[in-house]
């Protein structure tokens, strides 16, 4: 079998043939296409056989059907990620964005609902004044062994949400990314005078280094 490097559809407006193209994969995008398409020709409001509309869906519903078959893809490259961010990805679709909207209609996740998110992760296991408690050693007291600091995981769920949404904008699901203007919330460690937003610039200076 040869390899699918995309999909087309062909249809008629009039006197004129059109054509659009379609990467290896967006079959899902392709196969609506074509049925609005047709149901433009027709008049009639059809929909891909075996499919329901995911603008109503809740964004748990929208990665399953739609966005799973891109989550292990890179969409710059359209290549394979690697196996360590795969498991990246899963641990922050299953531990933190899945527990805490994954039932919440796609369209109803706002900014402020990703920036609360990325909150919860950044200050998870600190107190009020987002201070890890102390032992009785003086030693701050952690979520887990493997935990050091929020930050790191909360840029990772950024990201993976930065994707999911911009698919869901591009296939006209939601009508803009609510992660463009989520914020992350450095803690005050004693490090830094005073918490600070951390933005896009901010974070890709951090990862680089």
């Amino acid at each position: 079998t040869g390899q699918i490097i995309g999909y087309r559809v062909r249809w008629r407006a009039g006197a004129k043939r059109h054509s659009r193209s379609f990467g290896p994969d967006e079959k899902p995008l392709a196969e609506r296409f074509a049925a609005e398409q047709r149901a433009a020709q027709t008049g009639k409001s059809r929909k891909p056989r075996g499919r329901k509309n995911p603008a109503g869906a809740t964004l748990a519903e929208y990665v399953a059907k739609d966005y799973e078959s891109k989550k292990s893809m890179s969409r710059k490259t359209k290549r394979q990620l690697s196996a360590s961010t795969k498991e990246t990805r899963d641990h922050a679709w299953d531990n933190w964005i899945k527990p805490h909207l994954g039932d919440r209609p796609i369209r109803s996740i706002s900014a402020a609902d990703v920036e609360a998110l990325l909150k919860k992760i950044t200050f998870h296991g600190r107190d009020a004044e987002g201070r890890f408690p102390l032992d009785e050693d003086g030693e701050p007291i952690l979520p887990s062994g493997q935990w050091k600091d929020g930050l790191s995981t909360a840029q990772k769920c950024r990201t993976l949400l930065n994707d999911i949404f911009f698919y869901a904008a591009r296939d006209g699901i939601v009508k803009s990314n609510p992660t463009t203007n989520a914020y992350i919330e450095i803690p005050d460690d004693g490090i830094n005078e005073a918490r600070v937003l951390l933005t896009d610039a901010n974070v890709k200076e951090l990862v680089s280094r």
